[in-house]
Parts: structure tokens; sequence; C-alpha cells
């Protein structure tokens, strides 16, 4: 007898708790749903208030005064309607600023660590931001080797001396970017945007961008041994004494014979053949061995 009254006991408890919580849980979506909108805050208030209002003055409505009284009551209906979204409005916006602002402060925190934590924190943060709208994020000396970014939206971010081998960036967008002595060995560039992106001394080598987009890019001294540029559309940008040993460039876009005579070699580099009797033409030592 007693274990059966502790069983109930038991149960009855362990009910309340689960209406407890089934409360608890229905009062933070109501809250939620209430706060993620300034309007719905502002338009329950102006009911209240005109409830209020309504209830309080219904009796002197008959006669000049109660002429006075509705004009008044609806001018203050009005300002609370009016102020009320402006100044949650407001709030909103010192809220996604705070919001923005702690997630650039993790990835300083961040910031030069070379473990796998710090790789996935700091993309963590990346699609966070992205998601906020912000794209101008400063990744410097920032570790993410191997890091999923696919569709990443990157422009006129400071990458210097980022560490991104092997990471997967394919349809990225990186134009403007500051890709200076990035470490992309490896990575998986297809279709990414790389318009005026300035890769000065980046390190490319074995990287896959295939029909990735290079107009304007500075790839000046960069290293794209191996690189896969299938398709790549080159137009404008400037290959000053990059590294095109073993390149595939069959296929790409926009490339003229000058811009690969300005290159440091091209030895063992797939070119279309128009192209590379043309540029054999202007500088045929371009494809000797290096010394």
């Amino acid at each position: 007898m007693k274990r059966a009254e502790r069983v109930l006991k038991w149960l009855k408890r362990a009910k309340d708790r689960l209406l407890k919580q089934q409360v608890e849980v229905k009062f933070k979506n109501a809250k939620d749903w209430l706060l993620k909108q300034p309007v719905r805050i502002a338009f329950i208030v102006f009911l209240l208030a005109a409830m209020l209002v309504g209830s309080l003055s219904a009796k002197y409505y008959d006669g000049p005064f109660g002429v006075n009284v509705l004009v008044e009551a609806h001018g203050m209906l009005l300002d609370i309607l009016v102020i009320g979204v402006f100044i949650l409005w407001l709030n909103q916006i010192g809220e996604k600023k705070r919001t923005i602002q702690r997630y650039r402060d993790e990835i300083d925190d961040f910031r030069g660590w070379a473990n796998k934590e710090a790789a996935y924190r700091i993309a963590g943060n990346i699609r966070r931001l992205n998601k906020l709208g912000v794209t101008d994020i400063d990744l410097s000396h920032s570790y993410l080797v191997n890091m999923e970014l696919m569709q990443a939206t990157l422009q006129k971010a400071n990458l210097f001396d980022a560490k991104l081998q092997g990471a997967n960036l394919n349809g990225a967008n990186f134009q403007g970017a500051n890709l200076y002595d990035a470490r992309l060995q490896g990575a998986k560039l297809q279709g990414a945007l790389l318009q005026r992106a300035k890769l000065q001394v980046a390190q490319l080598q074995g990287a896959d961008l295939l029909e990735a987009q290079l107009e304007g890019a500075d790839l000046r001294s960069a290293d794209l041994q191996g690189v896969n540029l299938l398709g790549a559309n080159l137009h404008g940008a400037d290959l000053f004494n990059a590294n095109l040993q073993e390149t595939n460039l069959i296929g790409a876009i926009n490339l003229a014979a000058e811009q690969l005579t300005e290159a440091e070699t091209l030895y063992k580099a797939k070119l279309d053949p128009d192209l590379e009797a043309e540029v054999r033409e202007l500088n045929p030592e371009l494809f000797d061995p290096p010394s």
C-alpha cells in the first residue's frame, strides 16, 4: 500500500514538472514571437491603451468635452504607435550591431591558433556574420585548414596570411578580398568569385579553380603550380612573375598571350594550342625547365 502511494506521489510530481516545463516553453515561445517584431509590441500597447482610454472616457463622450477627449486620445494613441515602433526599431538595430561585434570579437580571440577547435569556431562565426549580411570580415592570420566554407561570402574581407589549405571554398565570394600571402594549397575553389582579389604571393599549389572568376585579380608572384584553371575567366588578371608550372590553362577565358609572357615560368603548363603557339613566339624561354 505504501509503495503504491509513493508511486502515485512520484507520478504526481512528474506530472507537475512536465506541466511546468510545458508552460515555460509556451511562455518562452510567446515572448520570442513578440520580441522578434517591434511592430507587434507597439501594436499590442496601442490596443491596450485604446481599450483603457475608451473604457475610462466612454461616459464623457457626449458634448464638447467628449469631442476634446476623443481628439486628445486619438493623438496620444498615434504617438504611442509611432514612437513605440521607432524606439523598438532602434533597439533592434543596436542589438544587431552588438551581435555582429560579438562574433567579430570571437574571431579575434581565436586568431593565430593553429588547431581544429579554432578553425571550427572561426568558420561558425563566418556563417553567422554572413547570415547578418556581414562580408568584410578580418580573417588575417586565421587557421581554417580543411574547413567547409562552400558559398561563403567574403567580399572585401581581409585574409592576409590566412591558412586555408584543403578548404572547401567552392562558389565562395572573394570579390575585392585581400588574400595576400594566403595559403590555399589544395583548396577547392570551383566557381569561386575572385574578381579584383589581391592574391600577391599567395600559395595555390594544386588548388582547383575550375571556372573560377578571376577578372582583374592580382596574382603577381603567386604560386599556381599544378593549379586547375580549366574554364576560368582571367580577363585582366595580373600574372607578373607568377609560377604557372604544370598549370592547366586549357579552356581559360579571356586569357591573352601578353598576360602569360609576364609569368615566371610555363614549364609543362597546359594551354590551348593556338595560345601556346602565340606565347612561344613571344617568349619561348618560358617553357624551358626552371633553373
